[in-house]
């Protein structure tokens, strides 16, 4: 027998051949492998964030942590737990939020508590379920939003401390209802409830993002507590912004790849940033109120509002000068004065010689008139020598000279 061996690679058309189907190999590859990457994952930036929650809340350039959010919402709002409820997924048990903007804030980055703003969040480019510490405590299970800076391993630290009045307990046979929002323990009972719980540690790795999650408590002391079959649901992404929309079978989420900065590496910054003095205490604040109406107008409005003793508002006139001294929100500015006052603000600048009638000027001399200082004479002079100028008082004009010894008549200091 004979075996005939052919060796197409020593001929030159064929070498020319594979190295051709080898290129077009290698082509094939490159563009097929970022299509994938980028209908699993497509990226954002920051201004998805900064657009998208405009319209429900305000931006604040922050000194401590730069542009943060504040939801529009009252005093009793609470980051995991007002307005929505718990599913169990492939991640871990997580928030599903009822909000149109729930998407972002409790998926994204930490929540911080300001006494002036109240609940603010600060954004983050890490997707999880939940950013929250978990703790159990015999019948009862609670968690608290994570803080900015705070990671899942300094939560598991026996130091890690958090106020009372940050958490939020249920019994855990009422953990996995719709209606969370009813079932919270009164906060006065969280201190007990903090010093004898322990803190759950279940975590799951998220190969695909390279990040650690914490799933939350145990599904099987759930499954026993509350009676029902907690099975884990697959998480499909949505390509928009929106609701968290829960099914039988999956849950769909929009929770792309974010990043801080542009493609072109330059920062990012909200349309419209809100100043602090804008901003109205959380103890003020209700639905729709978030910000003033006229911020340079606070201290003048405050003041429009303030009554006196008898509870008379303050007129647009007030006088502080001796005319005044008595009474400062009834007083109404005397027309008959209007040239006096004129002239004390102006007579230290400008000294004026006052001009009487004739028929007045001799009975009014050394005389105090009503509303005004007496007319003093300066040492040396004599009275009976003011009648020379009569003729030229009565003109209406001021003397240009006076004679030896005549001095005008000036108003008193």
């Amino acid at each position: 027998m004979m075996f005939v061996i052919w060796v197409p690679t020593k001929t030159k058309a064929m070498k020319t051949l594979a190295k051709i189907a080898m290129i077009v190999l290698m082509c094939i590859g490159a563009w097929m492998l970022p299509e994938k990457a980028t209908a699993q994952f497509p990226g954002i930036t920051f201004q998805v964030f900064y657009d998208q929650l405009s319209p429900y809340g305000a931006w604040v350039n922050d000194p401590n942590y730069g542009y943060v959010w504040i939801p529009d919402e009252t005093e009793g709002f609470y980051p995991y737990g007002t307005s929505g409820h718990w599913v169990y997924t492939i991640y871990g048990w997580t928030w599903v939020s009822d909000y149109p903007w729930g998407w972002a804030p409790f998926h994204y980055g930490r929540w911080n508590y300001d006494p002036y703003y109240g609940w603010i969040w600060v954004p983050g480019n890490e997707w999880g379920p939940a950013w929250v510490t978990w703790r159990r405590c015999n019948d009862y299970y609670g968690w608290a939003p994570l803080g900015h800076g705070i990671t899942i391993q300094m939560s598991f630290n026996v130091g890690f401390f958090m106020p009372d009045d940050r958490w939020m307990f249920v019994r855990n046979r009422d953990f996995d209802r719709a209606d969370l929002d009813r079932c919270f323990v009164d906060r006065r009972e969280n201190h007990d409830l903090i010093r004898n719980a322990r803190t759950i540690e279940n975590t799951r790795i998220d190969n695909s993002r390279n990040v650690t999650y914490v799933t939350g408590p145990d599904t099987r002391e759930v499954r026993i507590v509350t009676g029902r079959d907690i099975k884990p649901l697959p998480v499909s992404d949505n390509n928009q912004p929106g609701r968290t929309i829960v099914g039988k079978d999956k849950i769909q989420i929009y929770r792309p790849v974010v990043s801080r900065e542009d493609a072109r590496g330059q920062k990012i910054s909200p349309v419209s940033v809100v100043t602090r003095e804008n901003i109205r205490p959380v103890t003020e604040r209700t639905k729709g109120n978030l910000t003033r109406t006229n911020p340079n107008n606070t201290q003048r409005t405050v003041k429009e509002q303030m009554t006196s003793a008898n509870n008379v508002v303050h007129p647009k006139y007030e006088r502080t000068d001796k005319f005044n001294q008595n009474n400062n929100n009834r007083v109404t500015p005397p027309k008959a004065n209007r040239t006096l006052e004129q002239s004390n603000q102006n007579r230290n600048s400008q000294p004026r010689v006052e001009t009487r009638p004739q028929e007045q000027s001799s009975q009014r001399m050394g005389t105090t008139v009503q509303n005004k200082q007496p007319v003093q004479q300066q040492p040396g002079t004599n009275p009976s020598k003011g009648k020379v100028n009569e003729s030229k008082r009565n003109s209406g004009t001021a003397p240009a000279k006076t004679e030896k010894n005549e001095t005008p008549i000036r108003r008193g200091n």
